[in-house]
């Protein structure tokens, strides 16, 4: 039952409101969620599912309530924070899982604790322990979400005392919210302050690629690319192998960025601003989450890949997924491309991008794509 509304709730065609909402529930239960074809089931069962906690996408939703529940024997007694869902994926947290914080920036006295619901059949930590991912409480700490303010993990249903729900300030799929803008700055003001010394040191000239993960979907010869910048004096960037906050000093210090579609650059989803100019390789034929994203952060976002220069080839079980590698079928129309945004990066070379295709392929072949692989690069 609603027993208080942070103001009115206008609700937009898509069925999710846009604007500064902070609702207050009594005695909801919550659930972790399970994800399956594309959907996220749990969270609320249908009777008690506030709008306000949908996952928005741009027809619809990306969540839908609890099948067949079951009772709750855990309880929490005070107010909380719902924040959704949270798993251990990089990007996801970034997208997902922070961008209903901002009511702790204005009252972060207000809360009892911060509610993250478990979604278990997605990417568990390696170490196998059923926890809050590291990454996001790092997150949370560096944004300024004080640490006083315990963050519970649900991994059971659990009863809530008194639960605001807010609505999602930014959303891959629907951008940000304007009201939003000022709580980005201050996650960034408090980035800033603690990364202030790298950004001094952090070079002007980014290259983000997937050749060092191309086991999880990437585009085969994307290496030939990262050579060529890399002898133009771009840096080439591996999050994996750099702090959170070398990241955040790297995007923030940038004047130009280059990127293969991946994850890596979602690290600027919670800022509000970035100096320099992206440009993306694509590597899947559809979709515009990146630019999305990007256009209203960014000092200029350019395509570099038209989206029928993209073929995607299945994956390990020959399915379309994000895990898919894909190939450029005009490999020297990207080469142009970039010499036409001002990177010199030389005529374009084919037998030298046929063996980085191939080098690539040794990197992240699977069986289920070895032979159709070979059968084209060999073509």
């Amino acid at each position: 039952m609603r027993v208080e509304t942070a103001g009115q709730l206008p609700i937009e065609p898509l069925g999710y409101p846009t604007t500064q909402i902070c609702s207050t529930y009594r005695g909801l239960t919550v659930y972790p969620y399970i994800f399956k074809n594309g959907k996220f089931t749990g969270g609320f069962t249908a009777d008690e599912l506030p709008v306000e906690a949908r996952i928005p996408n741009r027809k619809g939703f990306r969540d839908e309530p609890v099948r067949d529940p079951v009772r709750a024997h855990a309880r929490l007694s005070g107010r909380y924070l719902f924040a959704g869902p949270v798993w251990n994926h990089f990007g996801h947290i970034l997208t997902d899982s922070l961008h209903r914080l901002w009511p702790v920036v204005d009252e972060p006295g207000l809360y009892n604790g911060i509610i993250f619901l478990q979604v278990p059949n997605l990417r568990a930590p390696k170490d196998g322990a059923v926890k809050m991912p590291q990454l996001a409480l790092d997150l949370m700490t560096l944004m300024g979400i004080p640490e006083d303010i315990p963050r519970f993990y649900v991994t059971e249903p659990t009863t809530v005392e008194q639960l605001d729900v807010p609505v999602m300030g930014s959303s891959t799929r629907l951008g940000t919210n304007p009201f939003y803008r000022r709580y980005l700055k201050t996650y960034q003001e408090n980035i800033h302050t603690a990364v202030k010394s790298l950004i001094e040191k952090a070079p002007s000239h980014l290259f983000y690629s997937r050749s060092h993960a191309l086991r999880d979907g990437g585009v085969l010869g994307i290496s030939y690319f990262e050579d060529r910048l890399r002898k133009k004096g771009f840096v080439s960037c591996v999050p994996e192998e750099m702090s959170l906050k070398m990241q955040f000093a790297y995007v923030m210090a940038a004047e130009k960025i280059i990127f293969e579609e991946g994850s890596a650059i979602h690290i600027t989803d919670i800022l509000s601003s970035i100096p320099g100019r992206t440009y993306m390789l694509r590597r899947r034929p559809v979709g515009d989450v990146f630019s999305t994203s990007l256009k209203p952060r960014a000092s200029a976002f350019i395509n570099l890949v038209a989206p029928d220069n993209v073929q995607l080839l299945p994956d390990r079980s020959g399915n379309m997924s994000p895990a898919c590698l894909s190939f450029y079928k005009r490999p020297d129309a990207v080469s142009e491309s970039l010499v036409k945004h001002g990177f010199e990066i030389g005529d374009f070379d084919q037998e030298a991008y046929r063996k980085a295709e191939r080098r690539d392929l040794n990197s992240a072949v699977t069986k289920s794509v070895f032979s159709r692989v070979c059968q084209r690069l060999q073509g």
